[in-house]
């Protein structure tokens, strides 16, 4: 029996993932930071909650891969999913702020990464599913962090494939665009009363995305396509997940940037 380690798996394409993989016979480590809330999970039987904040220390997060390897022996599959969004003017954004988008998004995908290895090399084996975003590849205005933080998720994880696969373990990267989840209810966005001159911009572009994702596609796709590239033994890197993402990323590779640029100042500004 396989198994899989999903982390920020209390809400959307995390919670939609860790039920897909019970649902295939997969034993599942559902990894969150209040697993004492979760309701739903608990209802598999071959699903496990553990507690896990991506941007405890390096030790910490260690600590915690290792008792998951104690509990199940070992790990097949890793899924790197928990993640956060801050948007907004840049300017507007204070450095606590940029540093938490990056030590969630980025340092905590690492530490995970990290406190897997070991246990994969040894056994010249397992998968490491990141989950990144269409904005990883190109940008939207008002999500400068997040944008960033997504396009180093990309840089990193097309790095480390090189430097795995001779070791018999496989990366992949699921992009996907906009999804119908509570993203944009925990969303933080910066603060803009005392820069009055983005106030109109952000609340415009912000609102626009929202709407995007109100009409996006499921977490449940998603996860469809994280069972896919788990299971895909192929060297394939990126998996696009929807119609949109899809879309966007033909066009920013076709066109020159004036016009893809246009392209997006139309769909979000108007």
């Amino acid at each position: 029996m396989k198994n899989v380690l999903i982390t920020g798996s209390s809400a959307g394409i995390g919670k939609a993932t860790a039920k897909l993989f019970a649902t295939k016979g997969w034993q599942v480590a559902a990894t969150m930071r209040k697993p004492d809330r979760e309701k739903d999970l608990i209802t598999f039987n071959n699903i496990k909650l553990y507690r896990l904040d991506v941007t405890d220390s390096e030790q910490a997060v260690f600590d915690v891969v290792n008792g998951i390897l104690s509990d199940r022996g070992q790990i097949d599959v890793l899924v790197n999913n928990a993640g956060i969004g801050i948007f907004g003017a840049f300017e507007a954004t204070s450095f606590e702020l940029i540093q938490q988008q990056f030590d969630t998004n980025v340092f905590g995908l690492m530490r995970v990464t990290k406190a897997i290895l070991p246990d994969f090399r040894k056994r010249r084996a397992g998968t490491i599913v990141n989950v990144s975003s269409g904005v990883g590849r190109f940008a939207l205005p008002m999500q400068s962090l997040y944008n960033s933080a997504k396009f180093a998720i990309e840089g990193f994880s097309e790095s480390l494939q090189y430097e795995l696969s001779s070791l018999g373990i496989r990366v992949k990267i699921v992009e996907p665009g906009n999804i119908k989840t509570d993203f944009f209810k925990s969303l933080t966005v910066a603060e803009t009363k005392e820069l009055t001159d983005y106030q109109a911009y952000q609340k415009q572009v912000i609102g626009s995305l929202s709407q995007l994702d109100d009409r996006g596609s499921t977490p449940e796709m998603v996860a469809e396509l994280i069972y896919r590239a788990a299971n895909d033994p192929s060297p394939q890197l990126r998996y696009p997940a929807g119609k949109d993402v899809s879309l966007f990323l033909r066009l920013r590779k076709l066109l020159p940037d004036s016009l893809f640029f246009k392209i997006v100042r139309d769909r979000l500004e108007k």
